[in-house]
């Protein structure tokens, strides 16, 4: 045996000796004479910080905004591109927080809300494609108390206080099952090569005994256009009320392109 210069070690003159010790290959490879000294630890050793918790806070209706601003910035945040509240503080928080509950429940949202002066009979909004056009003129700041009396008169189907964004939430979902109808006939004509476009909800007007059911079912307001196209709005917004209907009224509410089992909000 001979003493190697290499501290701690010791080597013999046939063979190294090695962790492994077969061959002279893992000898080789892996030559356990070669001194590695340890790793010196950190002078100053890492902590990993703490995560910290926190509750989620949910939202609390209504939301208050200090300007329209503020109004506009939640309409975004719920995916509408195009809004514009003016300076209708009034009308932007009634809007933005009724909408708000059916984006929390999952429902499609419009593309745009804009100002409109050419709202027929003084209504508060409606609904073009996926544009809501709101009345700046219209009373907003007391929405809430006009709404319950026609609820109470009969000429709306809801007393919610949000009953104004159900019933044109409504147009919005009937307008996108047209749309999704018409597309899907569109399809089937080019592929049966028959030409025909049309789908089958229903854009006909209301038979006598369809008028007395919702006039004494639904609202006043139901009847009120002759091709129907107030029929989905009013029974929707009833049941997101919390109203139920008759198998006929929502036989009715169906062939029109109204959604089945909607999301409550």
């Amino acid at each position: 045996m001979i003493f190697c210069p290499q501290p701690y070690r010791f080597v013999s003159n046939a063979m190294p000796i090695t962790r492994f010790g077969q061959n002279n290959d893992d000898a080789k490879a892996h030559p356990s004479h070669v001194f590695r000294p340890r790793k010196q630890p950190d002078a100053k050793p890492h902590f990993r910080p703490k995560a910290v918790f926190r509750p989620v806070t949910p939202f609390v209706y209504p939301l208050q905004f200090r300007s329209t601003r503020e109004a506009e910035r939640a309409a975004h945040a719920m995916g509408i591109e195009t809004v514009n509240f003016q300076d209708d503080l009034a009308a932007a928080t009634y809007i933005v927080n009724g909408l708000r509950r059916f984006y929390d429940a999952g429902y499609p949202s419009f593309r745009a809300i804009i100002p409109s002066n050419a709202i027929p009979n003084g209504s508060p909004a409606e609904v073009s494609g996926d544009t809501l056009r709101y009345n700046p003129g219209y009373d907003w700041a007391n929405i809430q108390g006009h709404q319950r009396g026609m609820f109470d008169a009969g000429l709306i189907s809801s007393g919610h206080p949000y009953a104004i964004i159900d019933h044109e939430m409504g147009h919005l979902l009937e307008n996108m099952q047209r749309a999704k109808r018409r597309h899907f006939a569109t399809w089937l004509s080019r592929q049966t090569l028959t030409g025909e476009t049309t789908h089958p909800l229903r854009c006909d007007a209301l038979s006598p005994q369809e008028v007395d059911l919702l006039s004494a079912n639904v609202s006043r307001y139901a009847i009120s256009q002759a091709d129907g196209s107030e029929v989905v709005p009013e029974i929707f917004c009833g049941l997101m009320g919390g109203k139920s209907y008759s198998e006929a009224v929502m036989n009715l509410y169906q062939s029109y392109g109204g959604i089945l089992n909607p999301n409550p909000v």
